[in-house]
């Protein structure tokens, strides 16, 4: 799983984001309680336009990381991530739930 992230990884921050997410698909089914190969995941599908997908694996990362500064760090990512969310259902005409305004 190690090795697959790091492939994944690598395929990322080379912009092949379709084959990012795939790799580190297979990573993530072989180690569900790694937060690093969870976050990978989460970044290849902010940077494939799939925020719902992200922030899932932002927040399952959350729940397996100890270090307190990379919990800060994921939770900043979630904020992004439903900024993105907010910004496509508004594009698409719909309102957030806690919207005060009447469509």
């Amino acid at each position: 799983a190690y090795i697959m992230d790091t492939l994944g990884w690598v395929l990322f921050k080379r912009g092949k984001n379709a084959d990012a997410v795939r790799i580190l698909e297979a990573a993530y089914r072989l180690q569900p309680t790694e937060a690093v190969i969870a976050e990978h995941l989460g970044d290849a599908y902010y940077k494939s336009q799939m925020p719902e997908k992200a922030k899932k694996m932002y927040l399952r990362a959350i729940e397996t990381e100890s270090n307190k500064d990379n919990v800060k760090k994921i939770r900043s990512k979630i904020v992004s991530v439903d900024k993105q969310i907010q910004k496509v259902g508004q594009a698409a005409g719909r309102m957030p739930a806690s919207s005060d305004v009447d469509p």
